[in-house]
């Protein structure tokens, strides 16, 4: 079982769910398709992870840093198709800020990938959004002990280095980014 390393309390989230719903209900105005439920399945924290990070030496653990942000798939009616993003910082723990709300191929390509993981009976401790954007790739980031795991949702096609649906090893990742770096 996955559980989702989320540290976002439940208000939070109801108040996520609140701040996104007028802005889907604006972003859904006047389509063809009109939907009858509109749910967050859920939330995931997003982590960085910047080009000068990338070192050979370093784990994914000491590489990556919290950014603040979540990134929340949406359903309508029972399908993935929407994604939103807020920032929340636990410094200022009544303020939510919704950055963005759309319909985003990441959040099929995500939702994709962990069917994927699901039917491949995968598990993790917790489960994190690691976004690298020097190299155009976005991960799930399986955190476990004694290693964690890293699975790769988007990429670049030309990037051949990595592969979509394989679980690779955290130091091997960071290993493969660190020896073929972006042109």
């Amino acid at each position: 079982m996955i559980l989702i390393d989320t540290s976002l309390p439940d208000q939070m989230l109801d108040e996520a769910a609140l701040r996104i719903g007028p802005v889907l209900t604006r972003l859904l105005t006047g389509q063809q398709q009109q939907y009858s439920t509109a749910e967050l399945e859920y939330t995931l924290p997003c982590w960085f992870l910047g080009k000068q990070h990338i070192e050979e030496e370093k784990t994914l653990r000491d590489s990556a840093t919290h950014t603040g942000i979540w990134h929340h798939q949406i359903m309508l009616d029972g399908t993935v198709q929407v994604a939103a993003r807020s920032l929340w910082d636990a410094r200022v723990p009544d303020k939510l800020e919704v950055t963005e709300v759309g319909h985003a191929k990441l959040a099929t390509e995500l939702e994709q990938t962990l069917t994927w993981l699901a039917e491949h009976n995968e598990s993790a401790d917790r489960l994190r959004l690691l976004l690298i954007p020097a190299f155009y790739i976005t991960c799930l980031w399986l955190v476990n002990e004694p290693e964690d795991h890293v699975v790769v949702v988007t990429a670049p096609t030309d990037y051949q280095y990595l592969q979509k649906q394989q679980i690779y090893p955290a130091s091997e990742f960071l290993h493969t980014l660190f020896l073929h770096p972006p042109c």
